[in-house]
């Protein structure tokens, strides 16, 4: 999708996207510890999406994006604050490849199961959607309005064995559709299947053209839930591509990579990267002070922020919004855009000027500022 290489050189340079010490976004104080990410169930079920080996490319992207860089010693001589981030330990992880309904939640349960005092799950899905005829009757209903696919394969028997870190194989997964208003897919994955692990801190993020319907799910545990919701759709110029990767995703694994790829810029040099993506952590960081400091923020955001990845994910998801906001090609469209709940206040923290501002920085180092404004607006 892109490469960073040296001035003058052809060779490309391997960039890791790992949590490190280096870019674990600082905390802000004054926040009281509530839980950490303990638990992580990571499901892709996408026809038509790349993959290596028995993992969908989305699946590795967020793999990538909840595993810390091991160090051996602390940067720069042994500060401390640096080997404290880097002896964390890695939450555990269920990697599920094209589950079926029944296989999913097996090892959901298994999750669940382990969560300590204090821990959080983590739920990502990257799954083709799954719409019924009802799906634009008003009023959200946890069944009526389709989900996302899983594998319809029945007999699976041999697939899990009894090593519950199992990665499932299957068979290629076509989209469905469910039957009649008055009957359910029994091979979709509804937001009310998901209601008994609400009684759980539970982050829950779905990538998927019908990942809206999860936007209805509310905490009736009195839990701390944060869901976030990838577009539903994308512009002509990206839909006309070979569907390598979810976009939202993408932003998650590495924000960088992902403005560079809604701008069609394919190779950047390693000077240019390393400028860019100073202006990235500019961001990440401005971006967590005001999320803090918001006066109209869900109680959850602060429950999940303590956590580094949780934390990591957060400022990403911001970063992914206030950029499909301002680029010329998805902010006339709310299916362009990614979504959240409960909602992050647009005015103190998704549109604020000096978010905006640090975009359109990026937008000018990297030559592209024609894809955020036309000749007549006037940039704040």
């Amino acid at each position: 999708m892109y490469r960073a290489t040296y001035e003058n050189e052809a060779c490309a340079h391997i960039l890791n996207h790992r949590l490190t010490p280096y870019n674990t976004p600082p905390i802000e104080p004054g926040i009281p510890f509530c839980c950490t990410l303990q638990e992580v169930i990571i499901v892709g079920n996408c026809a038509d999406q790349v993959k290596c080996t028995e993992m969908s490319l989305d699946m590795f992207w967020m793999l990538q994006a909840l595993e810390r860089e091991p160090h051996d010693e602390a940067p720069g001589g042994g500060d401390d604050s640096f080997s404290r981030v880097a002896g964390k330990e890695n939450p555990h992880k269920y990697l599920l490849y094209k589950p079926t309904f029944s296989q999913f939640m097996l090892f959901v349960s298994a999750g669940y199961k382990e969560l300590p005092s204090g821990g959080a799950l983590l739920l990502y899905i990257s799954a083709d959607g799954v719409f019924t005829d009802i799906q634009k009757r008003a009023g959200g209903q946890a069944y009526d309005f389709g989900g996302v696919a899983m594998n319809n394969r029945r007999d699976m028997s041999n697939s899990t064995g009894s090593n519950p870190s199992l990665l499932l194989n299957n068979v290629h997964q076509r989209k469905s559709t469910a039957g009649p208003p008055s009957t359910r897919d029994v091979n979709c994955l509804y937001p009310g299947d998901l209601y008994p692990l609400l009684r759980r801190p539970t982050f829950l993020i779905v990538d998927s053209e019908n990942s809206s319907v999860f936007l209805g799910m509310r905490s009736l545990f009195g839990q701390p839930l944060v869901t976030f919701t990838g577009p539903v759709d994308v512009p002509t110029y990206l839909r006309d591509q070979p569907k390598r990767g979810s976009l939202m995703t993408l932003f998650l694994h590495s924000p960088l990579t992902a403005i560079c790829y809604i701008c069609n810029i394919s190779e950047v040099s390693i000077s240019l990267w390393d400028k860019c993506q100073a202006h990235v952590d500019k961001f990440i960081c401005d971006a967590g002070r005001l999320l803090v400091r918001c006066g109209h923020l869900d109680r959850s955001y602060l429950d999940f922020y303590l956590d580094d990845f949780l934390r990591l994910l957060m400022l990403r998801f911001i970063f992914c919004s206030c950029t499909l906001r301002l680029h010329r090609n998805f902010k006339m469209n709310p299916a362009f855009q990614p979504h959240c709940h409960p909602p992050i206040p647009e005015d103190e923290v998704l549109t604020h000027p000096s978010l905006k501002r640090l975009v359109y920085d990026l937008a000018c180092i990297l030559d592209v500022m024609h894809a955020f404004h036309d000749d007549d607006e006037t940039v704040c």
